[in-house]
């Protein structure tokens, strides 16, 4: 018997012919029921799809009058969801972030019932009106909503849809939780109502953005979508003029490639960036015609390397809030752009090929992150890289575990990165085989939890908590984690009730006292129970 290593860690083995025994069918039998009554979902079409890509994508097949569907399937890996014409979709294992899990039929399983519950999405619509009571066309609506990540709650993603002539956004298929509903007018001017006097300089007027149920996107004041739900969320947009924002740089180098860029910071409102107009003396600059709204200043002065590619030799990010008549002048200090090599130290030969990816996030801000990029056969960080105190976030392959990190020479393994102004350092991971794993299962009262979220602390503390990756058990609330390295870990585990209106607990460090404490060590396989906790971070 031979075998040969493929890309992403697959083994191909080459079996005699005589040793291939045609594996034995098994039947899966799959129920679809209404999510909210539970009644059965006749004329549902489910899909079923092979993962081993040994079959092409077959046709979906639909529920009889019970809701039911049968397979005839072979053991492996499986894709399956539901839709329901009227109702909404849903995927095996369906969860709050949209991730769905593998349907795995093991070997020597003669049969197996999976039920599929789908939620009625709900909708979310409204009419944007400006201050004299008149329709917005074209309005950006945006809907923010609050998910837990890395030790805390923060907004992600953005459903977005736009106005139509008459002021009126429908957002469909929306998910139960918690959300902040966002309006932004994409006019170019607010027309003026009035005797025009051409002899007077005319200031031009913007609409400013406004969320609900809060002003901006706040986690405190948040609007509850539930399942079937139909929300109307109305916007009366108040005008405020365009301003120019001024400044002053110090610290410019003589680079050719000196750019300052404003951009608006609402994720759900896509703008494009608005650039500098910089003075001939290379010190002052003007952004003209500013709108309302919070936004982020960019400035970079970067080199021309030999390979092609920018390095960024100076750089600064600032918060710019633009509000009322008139902006006091930016003073802009440009300081130098730190930059760190990444580099491995192997245990054994090629471990750090296992490595898949590898980011800084900066604390507190868990979409603000850098990732290295190949520069004269180096990997290195200096985009969207500042001074400031970021968390390393690693994901590796089978087989392979970081147990050691060093930021010139200092010991940072499983502490916050601390990078100042203008540092040149290398960062250096060491990669090892000698790693454990988790396998574990999630428990209430002793019985077990399905699709249950698992969050394991690999850096940080629970008052300070850096990368905390999320896992999820399966139908017999089991979950591995697999390549950590030895040491002590603590780990939670919850359930959204199906509301979708309490993403996690505000903070991990309350929760200290329940959380399971796990210690690895090399090789070996550590089997907790990890006991569920409510919403309001008890034990159950």
């Amino acid at each position: 018997m031979r075998s040969f290593a493929l890309a992403a860690g697959v083994v191909l083995t080459l079996v005699p012919l005589f040793a291939q025994q045609p594996a034995a069918l098994e039947t899966l039998r799959v129920h679809v029921v209404h999510g909210l009554t539970g009644n059965p979902l006749p004329d549902a079409d489910v899909l079923l799809r092979d993962l081993s890509f040994e079959r092409a994508v077959p046709e979906p097949v639909s529920t009889d009058a019970q809701g039911n569907v049968e397979f005839q399937v072979k053991p492996g890996g499986y894709a399956l969801s539901a839709d329901a014409p009227g109702v909404g979709t849903v995927s095996y294992g369906e969860l709050d972030n949209l991730v769905s899990l593998v349907l795995q039929l093991p070997p020597g399983e003669t049969s197996k019932l999976v039920t599929l519950a789908i939620f009625p999405r709900a909708t979310v619509s409204g009419i944007v009106r400006d201050e004299l009571g008149e329709p917005v066309h074209r309005a950006s609506i945006g809907l923010l909503r609050a998910a837990w990540s890395d030790g805390g709650i923060h907004f992600a993603g953005g459903t977005t849809a736009e106005t139509d002539d008459k002021g009126f956004y429908k957002i469909f298929n929306v998910r139960a939780g918690s959300y902040s509903v966002c309006a932004q007018a994409q006019v170019s001017q607010v027309p003026v109502i009035g005797v025009a006097d051409f002899s007077l300089a005319s200031v031009p007027r913007f609409y400013e953005p406004s969320c609900s149920p809060a002003p901006e996107p706040d986690l405190s004041s948040l609007q509850a979508v539930h399942w079937g739900e139909q929300v109307s969320v109305n916007f009366t947009l108040q005008s405020a003029p365009a301003i120019d924002v001024r400044g002053r740089l110090r610290n410019a180098t003589d680079s050719p490639n000196l750019t300052l860029k404003l951009t608006h910071v609402q994720t759900w409102f896509q703008q494009t960036a608005a650039v500098a107009r910089i003075a001939s003396d290379g010190q002052t600059f003007v952004f003209h015609g500013v709108t309302p709204g919070k936004y982020q200043l960019d400035a970079m002065a970067t080199m021309l390397q030999k390979d092609g590619g920018l390095r960024t030799e100076m750089a600064v990010h600032l918060p710019v809030d633009v509000r009322g008549a008139s902006a006091p002048e930016l003073d802009v200090a440009l300081e130098p752009a730190p930059t760190m090599e990444l580099a491995y130290d192997e245990a054994e030969p090629r471990l750090a090929e296992r490595v898949v990816g590898v980011s800084l996030h900066a604390a507190g801000s868990p979409t603000t992150f850098s990732e290295p990029r190949p520069s004269g056969g180096k990997q290195i960080f200096d985009y969207r890289l500042t001074a400031g105190t970021y968390w390393l976030h690693h994901y590796l392959g089978k087989g392979a575990c970081i147990t050691g990190v060093k930021l010139g020479g200092q010991d940072v393994f499983r502490q916050p990165i601390h990078i100042s102004s203008g540092m040149r350092e290398r960062l250096v991971l060491s990669v090892s085989s000698a790693c454990g794993k988790i396998e574990g299962r999630v428990v209430d009262g002793g019985r077990p939890v399905p699709r249950a979220r698992v969050v394991i602390l690999l850096s940080g503390s629970p008052e300070d908590p850096g990368f905390c990756p999320i896992n999820y058990t399966g139908d017999n609330g089991e979950f591995e984690i697999s390549g950590i390295a030895p040491g002590r870990y603590l780990l939670w585990a919850w359930k959204d009730d199906g509301s979708g209106s309490v993403p996690g607990p505000a903070s991990l460090a309350a929760l200290e006292p329940l959380a399971t404490v796990v210690d690895l060590t090399a090789g070996t396989t550590s089997t907790p129970s990890v006991a569920l906790l409510d919403l309001e971070g008890k034990t159950r």
